[in-house]
């Protein structure tokens, strides 16, 4: 994958392209597709025009096979595809339409830091555009898709243990969970916030065999291996993990009937790891109070 600087209409974009593109001494530039000739309709014409002007690469060969038989080669250069569809779109149509959008959306996108959503029916020539992680009142067919593009967003933020990494993530997974239906999409719903408590401490990350497992993401604390009072800031993330964890194991419970079938129904196991993280979080804050004398320990 590799980044284009793409002009379009006085407007200068940063794109990403995973276009596969070779050279050789007498077609230095050119890209390849695979594709079916029999499924080749004026969108996938365009597709392939689109592709390769915007990452100014000026020829594609294009392999032809049918059911994975390859039936032959075809080069042309970029300029030459609407051609090949009887001009039935024009690479002038489509850069004033494109600059259009462009515009129109350059004057909607205001928000800083903000995700948004372009969306348009099948059939349809209008578009809709949402606001990604704010805007909750979507409508029911859209709201899925958008929820999913922020738990999508989310994910690739699960790597980072930064603090504004962290922070943007539990932003998109709570957001997410807002547009959804508990009651259609628990699963999906269960498992944002079990995602949200790890955004808050490490949980079971550690080698020994005692419950009590959790590691702050503040600063680090003392090395040595005897229990030191965590700072205020690590106990008070343990508290709303637990509090997440909890939530995930009440909604997968509720809409799983987990005592009828503890072994088999449908969210055991996000109900199991949320459990046992859960488990890692309240043995740590049990900890914390009789490390503070709020709790008298038994003895034998």
């Amino acid at each position: 994958q590799r980044m284009c600087r793409w002009n379009l209409g006085g407007m200068r974009m940063l794109l990403g392209s995973d276009l596969m593109v070779f050279g050789a001494p007498q077609h230095p530039c050119v890209s390849l597709f695979l594709r079916d000739p029999e499924a080749m309709t004026m969108p996938a014409f365009l597709d392939l025009y689109l592709d390769n002007a915007m990452a100014s690469v000026p020829e594609m060969l294009i392999c032809w096979h049918k059911e994975g038989a390859v039936q032959g080669y075809m080069l042309k250069r970029t300029d030459d595809v609407p051609k090949m569809t009887s001009f039935a779109f024009s690479p002038e149509r489509i850069q004033a339409s494109g600059t259009h959008v462009l515009e129109w959306l350059k004057q909607e996108c205001r928000r800083e830091d903000s995700t948004y959503w372009l969306h348009r029916e099948g059939g349809q020539d209008e578009l809709a555009l949402y606001a990604a992680p704010d805007d909750t009142s979507l409508p029911p067919h859209v709201a899925l898709p958008v929820a999913m593009l922020c738990f999508r967003a989310a994910g690739r933020l699960s790597a980072s243990t930064k603090q504004e990494h962290r922070s943007r993530r539990r932003e998109l997974l709570a957001r997410g969970c807002n547009m959804l239906d508990e009651g259609k999409h628990w699963f999906l719903v269960a498992s944002a916030h079990e995602a949200i408590a790890e955004t808050l401490v490490a949980i079971g990350r550690g080698s020994g065999a005692t419950l009590g497992q959790v590691d702050s993401y503040h600063a680090a604390e003392s090395a040595n291996e005897t229990f030191v009072l965590p700072s205020s800031d690590k106990k008070r993330d343990t508290e709303d993990a637990a509090s997440h964890l909890a939530t995930a194991m009440a909604i997968a419970e509720a809409h799983s009937r987990v005592a009828a079938a503890p072994d088999t129904f449908p969210g055991a196991e996000v109900w199991y790891r949320a459990r046992r993280k859960a488990l890692e979080c309240w043995a740590f804050l049990v900890k914390v109070h009789l490390a503070k004398g709020h709790v008298t320990a038994a003895h034998s």
